[in-house]
Order: structure tokens, then C-alpha cells, then sequence
């Protein structure tokens, strides 16, 4: 079994709430998550796609880092 992450590409990632910590994507926050993932053993990463968000108070998913760019291996 292989296990993985999946990676907040988009500004909250998957929290939809004004009570959470605002954050917006960017490709060394996601590089973050994925080095602490590979040293805890984790095999992989996914990566959402999104191109518009919903707006609202928190702006949720407004901003966020192209996907395919971000996958890249480095």
C-alpha cells in the first residue's frame, strides 16, 4: 500500500472557514509539505486543479498555483 498528500494549491486549501488560518499557495509552501511528507515516508503527492474560486468572505480558492507547473520534478 502506498500512501500520499494532497497538496493545498489553492489559498485555504481545503478549509472552507473564516476561523482557519488564511494562507495563500505557493510553490515553497508546497515544497514544505512535500519534503516533511518524503521524511515521514510518504510516496506521493496530488495536486488539485482549480481555476476559479468562490469568493465569499475567506475568498476561498480565489488565488491558487498552477497545477501541472507545480508538479514538475525538480
Amino acid at each position: 500500500m502506498k500512501f500520499g498528500v494532497f497538496l493545498p494549491t489553492a489559498n485555504n486549501g481545503y478549509i472552507y472557514s473564516t476561523n482557519a488560518p488564511q494562507y495563500m499557495p505557493t510553490y515553497a509552501l508546497n515544497r514544505q509539505i512535500m519534503v516533511e511528507a518524503e521524511s515521514h515516508g510518504y510516496d506521493f503527492a496530488l495536486s488539485m486543479v482549480k481555476y476559479r474560486g468562490f469568493g465569499g468572505a475567506t475568498g476561498y480558492w480565489n488565488h491558487a498555483v498552477e497545477s501541472t507547473a507545480l508538479m514538475q520534478r525538480s
